[in-house]
């Protein structure tokens, strides 16, 4: 059917948005979109309506994307915390500079931008270099006025000058905006910390740019070692330095004559030529253009190889179908569905390290253990030595995702993890012996005694698992939760329950009840696994197994899983009290590491053969605990079974108070 061409499909609202085009379907159910036009059953939307929505989301006007996790499109200005010390007194003088744009209701352009970065560059190469006496400020208008000269200096800043014309009409008139004072400080990076707040936020999403703390930038160069006296000549890059954060921190000992950096952000890659001028107080300026390039690490060609590479590399990058078939054509880590930045970053960084070279990355820890990411670790199993791991936690500003400083030494040989440093949030510790590592999970977090338990518990004589011998099954996906689930019983409607309703072994008091009208929902599984006579249900988001058991048919949301154990003479409570058992949570802690319980994982527990009468005794104690109110006899009860679950497993007294340490005896 014709229609209007003014118009734009859900689809094509979707791309100009950078949403998913189920979120936009969401949105239209949830009325935050509103149709211009319905045509049959399809939605079309007007270009100024489109338009409108567009110039919302960037002001912070439109909240729509606060809710979603991937916040492509979401823009505006704001301070990026946590990437300088939040003593400095640069972080007011940034502020200073947001609140008066804010008032102002600038909506700052990409040459715009540049202008503001390049009065703070000025200042800071005047303080530096005692050019000039006074730079509190309005330092841009002096020098587009000819008034200030800065020697050698000049190019750097004529990078970010496009018409000295419009810059001296933009400065003129946002007087106030350039009045701001900035201040020197050693291996602070000022400028940087002004770009990442003025930059729009989605664009540093869609290209995969998450601006590494400086603590953490640190942290990764101190484990370096560089400032040992055979270091000097060291050569040293940062594939995608951004504003050269990475660099900034490198000891003043080096010789920048063997340091190189590049980017594809080019106001970055100027950023990061002033940024090594004031550090190493270069005259030699083409020397900062030779090093410091704007150049795709992955695509472009390398002159030589290098001793250190290190720096953060893109996160999720979306990449244009010609870059995924360059990708694919020249990248083991790209030939999958899905190409992860990171993993083609690392690979290449791999590629270009000269024998026994090192590498340093800040990297999501999903490279360690979600399957999308084996293909590099088969890489890194077959190519290198990791020599330290630090596990940092969550650690970039508003991104809810664990990541770690993988350090590891390019031998061209098998893996080998002997000497290795492993570091997480209260230890740290050594490998001394060599274990077995695949490619499927990278297992750092045990030390070698931990290493041990695991390896006895994994290969315990005669025992059974769950993998071919259990039914699994998804909890309902509604689509719609707000419109299907009510809090009030009705004669039509039963009890759902969500992962946060289980705790070990007892259902909480629940309230919410749905009418089960599986034609209507987005995804749900075969009735007959909601309604088996028993069944065990685990909640899907959590870091250690929580299993509940029921025989009352009960419903569950997809945040609460189903699994139906069929093991020949094993019952149901049996496996129960294995699931919750501190060895089977010590194993996901330490072997999987994970925030989902996966089908993978659970099929992997090695569950020991028990006689009868000992199956029997342990369903008792079941039984007692499915039903016990009392905290402190319900942990009497565990405690008794969890022992009789040690010694099906063959540990010792002293393995079983390791496992108990670990899981901190709750």
């Amino acid at each position: 059917m014709e229609y209007d061409s003014d118009l734009l499909t859900l689809k094509e609202l979707c791309n100009t948005l950078s949403i998913s085009l189920a979120t936009g379907r969401n949105w239209l159910k949830l009325k935050k979109l509103v149709p211009t036009k319905t045509i049959g059953n399809k939605a079309y939307f007007s270009t100024s309506y489109v338009n409108d929505i567009q110039k919302e989301l960037v002001s912070g006007r439109n909240y729509a994307l606060k809710s979603r996790r991937n916040k492509k499109f979401i823009s505006g200005n704001g301070i990026y915390k946590s990437y300088i010390s939040a003593s400095s007194e640069n972080n007011q003088s940034v502020r200073a500079v947001l609140d008066l744009l804010s008032k102002s209701e600038i909506e700052l352009t990409m040459e715009q931008i540049n202008l503001l970065v390049a009065e703070c560059a000025l200042q800071l190469l005047c303080q530096r270099t005692q050019i000039a006496t006074e730079v509190s400020g309005n330092l841009l208008m002096k020098y587009l006025s000819q008034e200030l000269d800065i020697g050698v200096y000049r190019p750097l800043i004529e990078d970010f000058i496009v018409s000295h014309e419009s810059a001296y009409t933009f400065v003129t008139e946002n007087e106030s905006v350039f009045s701001i004072s900035y201040y020197y400080k050693e291996q602070e990076d000022i400028l940087g910390l002004l770009y990442i707040s003025l930059k729009n936020i989605g664009s540093r999403k869609a290209s995969g740019s998450y601006y590494t703390p400086t603590e953490t930038v640190c942290r990764l160069i101190s484990n370096l070692n560089l400032s040992a006296p055979d270091s000097a000549q060291k050569s040293i890059l940062d594939p995608c330095c951004g504003t050269g954060n990475f660099l900034l921190q490198l000891p003043d000992s080096l010789d920048f004559a063997h340091i190189y950096g590049n980017d594809i952000d080019s106001t970055s890659v100027k950023i990061t030529r002033v940024n090594m001028a004031l550090k190493y107080h270069i005259k030699d300026i083409q020397t900062l253009y030779d090093n410091i390039t704007e150049s795709n690490f992955l695509t472009a060609p390398s002159p030589c190889t290098y001793d250190y590479i290190i720096g953060n590399p893109p996160w999720g990058s979306v990449f244009s179908d010609a870059e995924k078939e360059y990708l694919r054509e020249h990248f083991q880590c790209a030939l999958g569905k899905n190409i992860e930045s990171y993993d083609v970053f690392t690979e290449r960084a791999i590629s270009l390290l000269s024998e026994h070279g090192t590498l340093a990355f800040v990297l999501p820890k999903a490279i360690l253990n979600v399957q999308n990411h084996t293909p590099i670790r088969q890489i890194i199993l077959t190519k290198a030595s990791i020599t330290r791991l630090d596990y940092l936690g969550e650690i970039f500003n508003k991104v809810q995702c664990p990541s770690i400083i993988l350090q590891l030494v390019h031998t061209g040989k098998p893996l080998s993890c002997l000497g290795m440093t492993v570091t997480t949030q209260d230890r740290s510790f050594f490998i001394h012996r060599e274990r077995e590592i695949t490619a499927d999970n990278f297992s750092f977090l045990m030390n070698d005694r931990e290493y041990a338990i695991m390896n006895k518990l994994l290969h315990l004589p005669g025992a059974a698992s769950l993998k071919n011998q259990a039914d699994f099954a998804l909890g309902i996906v509604t689509g719609n939760n707000k419109k299907y689930i009510s809090h009030t019983k009705t004669a039509s409607n039963e009890i759902i329950l969500k992962g946060s309703d289980i705790n070990r072994y007892q259902i909480k008091e629940v309230k919410n009840y749905i009418t089960f009208t599986p034609e209507k929902f987005q995804q749900v599984a075969p009735a007959e696994f909601y309604r088996a006579p028993e069944k065990l249900l685990y909640r899907f988001i959590c870091k250690e197994p929580v299993f509940v058991y029921d025989n009352k048919q009960t419903l569950s949301l997809n945040s609460c899983n189903i699994v139906i154990p069929h093991i020949k003479g094993l019952d149901m409570k049996y496996i129960l009290a294995i699931l919750n058992s501190r060895i089977v949570r010590f194993m996901f802690c330490k072997q999987f590491d994970s925030v989902k319980i996966l089908r993978s994982h659970l099929e992997q527990i090695p569950i020991p053969i028990a006689a009868c009468d000992i199956q029997e005794k342990m369903i008792a104690i079941v039984n007692v605990l499915l039903m016990e109110s009392d905290e402190k006899k319900y942990l009497t009860q565990y405690n008794e079974l969890d022992k009789i679950i040690a010694g099906l497993f063959e540990m010792t007294e002293e393995e079983y108070e390791v496992i108990c340490h670990e899981c901190h005896s709750s």
